[in-house]
């Protein structure tokens, strides 16, 4: 296979595991949201490991469509979390707001994001 093939492929399963990803934090089923982020990982592994390709339009477009969906699936991980912070929030009585993983900033508050424009 050749490396430009090689890498047409694994672009091909970057974008099928976004696609997974987007069901899967719209259902918000966090096991299939933790598989995708395994398969992230792995597929981040091999494109640093591939071969540079000779710059095209086409590859330049691809890599954009696909950058645009990782930022679609982050916003709605980020509103996932919040959300779910929230009700926790409610459940257990907490007013306080969390402080996030560095403990320098509280978590944003859960708001109502439109994806279809």
């Amino acid at each position: 296979m050749s490396a430009v093939a090689h890498l047409e492929t694994l672009l091909d399963e970057l974008e099928s595991v976004l696609e997974r990803e987007h069901r899967a934090l719209c259902k918000l089923d966090s096991e299939a949201i933790a598989i995708a982020a395994e398969d992230k990982l792995r597929l981040d592994a091999e494109l640093h490991a591939a071969p540079t390709p000779p710059h095209s339009p086409e590859l330049q477009a691809r890599l954009e469509r696909i950058q645009r969906s990782a930022r679609t699936n982050q916003i709605l991980l980020v509103h996932a979390r919040s959300c779910v912070h929230g009700m926790l929030q409610l459940l257990t009585g907490q007013d306080t707001p969390a402080v996030n993983r560095t403990g320098t900033a509280p978590m944003p508050r859960p708001v109502a994001v439109n994806l279809r424009g």
